[in-house]
């Protein structure tokens, strides 16, 4: 079953974490401010992010996380800058890992 306010399963985000050389990125814009996954998709290859190098986008009711190689974490980042959704600015940066994970 999907996890609160996901789209994904336990499993499938354990394993996005797993993957070689994936890391996520914490988006401090959700379902409420109205992100979906398509938009922060097209921020993110509009900064020139390949569309093979995205994974899950995990929109949840606050915040949203996506998944990327850890090559395309600052490109990533830097594709949130100054853009909004809603009238909420965007802020993105690398996920802290779950207590006990790292």
């Amino acid at each position: 079953p999907p996890l609160p306010g996901t789209t994904e399963g336990p499993a499938e985000v354990a394993a996005q974490r797993e993957r070689p050389g994936g890391v996520q990125l914490f988006v401090n814009v959700g379902r409420r401010d109205g992100a979906r996954a398509v938009d922060l998709q097209g921020m993110l290859e509009a900064a020139g992010v390949a569309r093979e190098d995205i994974g899950p986008i995990r929109i949840r009711d606050r915040n949203s996380f996506v998944s990327l190689p850890k090559e395309a974490a600052e490109k990533g980042i830097a594709a949130f800058v100054g853009k909004t959704v809603g009238s909420r600015g965007i802020v993105a940066e690398l996920a802290r890992p779950r207590p006990g994970e790292a």
